[in-house]
């Protein structure tokens, strides 16, 4: 978008910059590939724990990578519509967690044990 300056000549108006999320590099996953199927094509960050913990997740490394379809574009399969591969999900990255931290820690963190 250009406005006018007061001398009428026009300058480019500035594009407001999207937040960018930081988040520690995942505890489950080293290398940029989907967490199920090991593709490296049309990729998504899923955070494992998500709404009030999304931001947890990020500073913890609470995350994974997905195709889209893994993630939220195939209700078939995708994580948001699949309770089972959710769950694996939390289980999983708490057993990581827990293999450095206390299970205290992890309640602390995230108020909720997935592994029974």
């Amino acid at each position: 978008m250009l406005r006018k300056r007061s001398d009428a000549k026009m300058i480019a108006k500035p594009k407001p910059t999207k937040k960018r999320h930081k988040h520690k590099a995942s505890i489950l996953q080293e290398n940029k590939e989907c967490f199920q199927t090991g593709r490296t094509d049309n990729l998504h960050i899923h955070h494992i724990y998500m709404g009030a913990n999304r931001k947890i997740s990020d500073e913890n490394g609470f995350w994974v990578w997905l195709t889209g379809a893994w993630h939220n574009q195939d209700p078939r399969i995708d994580v948001h519509h699949n309770i089972e591969f959710d769950r694996y999900l939390k289980r999983t990255c708490q057993a990581k967690f827990e293999e450095t931290h206390s299970r205290d820690e992890f309640m602390a963190l995230i108020g909720e044990n997935y592994i029974w």
